[in-house]
């Protein structure tokens, strides 16, 4: 959960650099209306309800016997699957984005 987590804040640090904020505190108040503990409280809920999604995918995946290799990657496919959506149910590796 830990680790979903802290994808959540780095992604979240990420864009608020690139909306040009001065501090991640200004962002948090201004964007998102929270502060900093109500922002890190809901970014260990949304690591929980990511991680859960994550796990049911991988259950239903294994229950019917989907198997997706590296090779099935291409960037078309991953590009439609690439945005908020595709973030909700799979995690990005590093591992991942390279292999892209």
């Amino acid at each position: 959960i830990a680790n979903y987590s802290k994808r959540i804040v780095y992604r979240e640090q990420n864009y608020a650099s690139l909306f040009g904020y001065d501090s991640f505190e200004e962002y948090l108040s201004n964007e998102l209306k929270c502060s900093e503990e109500e922002f890190l409280q809901k970014c260990i809920e949304e690591g929980e309800n990511e991680l859960k999604q994550y796990l049911v995918i991988g259950a239903i995946a294994y229950a019917e016997g989907l198997e997706v290799e590296s090779k099935e990657r291409v960037d078309e496919t991953f590009q439609e699957l690439e945005g908020d959506f595709y973030n909700l149910f799979v995690p990005i590796t590093e591992e991942f984005a390279m292999q892209r």
